[in-house]
């Protein structure tokens, strides 16, 4: 049955491999405890490439069809009918992170509700050897004690072992070439945004955000690439609406703080030195929420009238608290949204489904003067 396998192009290999063993142990073909031969004979029998046949038969390991046990070989093992235990990822830093937190609370909310338990790995090693395999966690995934995991936090230390735990995984705002990434649509973010400065009668718009941390990135050009992809749709958006941008009022191109205060530091700083140019944009576009926090502290300071001396449009996290005395529109994203796009990928891995990046939208919300 293993040997009858032609392939079709040009659909890839390790693709038509997976799912051809996976169509025999689901159809019965290939019975439970069954041992298959070894990668380099299957090989030899499709006339195909060993390294392409493990990776194509890690895939069934992750969804739960398949079993490698050390000195005996792969075998079938039982299917498991329903997920009902998952594997949260969380460094002991997440108490200075407020999104990872708001994010780890909706998972477990929507977790509940869908009748799947969370099962929470805080991970309180020193951040310089996160970049090694935590070994109670790879057990516990090698022993099923969860049937998938979802990793929140992703840095190229935990992103490049995490990947590889033998269960179906969804990572938080992994590089966009990872299918079982869920991000935000950054592209979305500045087109709705530059589309409200229009809408209240902006005529010049400028934006202040820090640039990703490309030094400990999973792919840093990939990042990188995002976040000039971004500011060049600023530009590109601004130019179809007739926005009049400088650079001066463009306070992108700094080093991204990692901590929350040296991100609301940046925030203040950046708007005192756009503030403090001969010319003023009309409009201001800021992400994040963080950031904001430090850019409002200023705008008190320096006495500026929101929204008659400038129009704001702030990035907002739907359940974190921004204190805003002044009107502006908040471009808002959900954190629930984001754990159900997290759950939702590690369903479809454990039905045996292919997935693809979930890219999700931003929402206007406007906030008048408390």
């Amino acid at each position: 049955m293993l040997s009858s396998l032609s392939f079709i192009q040009p659909k890839a290999i390790h693709r038509q491999i997976t799912d051809h063993v996976r169509g025999l142990i689901l159809s019965g073909e290939l019975p439970l405890d069954s041992k298959l031969p070894s990668a380099e004979k299957l090989a030899m029998d499709w006339k195909s490439n060993p390294t392409t046949v493990q990776n194509a038969l890690a895939v069934l390991v992750k969804e739960g069809l398949l079993v490698r046990t050390p000195k005996r070989g792969t075998f079938v093992r039982k299917r498991e009918e329903k997920l009902t235990c998952v594997g949260v990822y969380s460094g002991a830093s997440i108490k200075d992170a407020p999104f990872l937190h708001a994010v780890n609370k909706a998972l477990m909310d929507e977790l509940h509700q869908a009748g799947i338990e969370m099962d929470l790995w805080v991970d309180s090693r020193p951040e310089d050897q996160r970049h090694e395999p935590w070994q109670p966690l790879v057990k516990a995934a090698e022993n099923r004690w969860f049937q998938a995991f979802i990793g929140t936090e992703t840095y190229e230390s935990l992103f490049r072992w995490q990947r590889k735990l033998p269960v179906p995984t969804a990572f938080l705002g992994a590089p966009t070439s990872v299918p079982n990434n869920v991000g935000h649509d950054m592209r979305q973010f500045v087109e709705i945004s530059l589309r409200e400065l229009a809408r209240q009668g902006c005529r010049s718009v400028g934006f202040i955000a820090p640039v990703l941390d490309a030094s400990d990135s999973v792919n840093p050009e990939g990042y990188r690439v995002i976040a000039f992809d971004m500011l060049e749709h600023f530009m590109e958006i601004a130019g179809e609406l007739g926005l009049t941008v400088k650079n001066d009022w463009m306070r992108v191109f700094e080093h991204h703080p990692d901590k929350v205060r040296g991100q609301e530091r940046f925030g203040y700083e950046q708007f005192l030195n756009l503030w403090s140019q001969p010319e003023k944009p009309e409009g201001l576009l800021v992400h994040s929420d963080v950031v904001a926090r430090g850019m409002v502290t200023a705008i008190r300071e320096k006495q500026v009238r929101v929204p008659e001396d400038l129009k704001l449009v702030l990035h907002k996290n739907e359940s974190i608290d921004l204190f805003c005395p002044m009107p502006v529109t908040f471009v808002v994203a959900s954190e629930r949204e984001m754990a159900q796009a997290l759950i939702e990928q590690v369903q479809k891995q454990f039905r045996g489904e292919s997935c693809e990046r979930i890219s999700l939208p931003f929402q206007l919300a406007t906030h008048t003067n408390p």
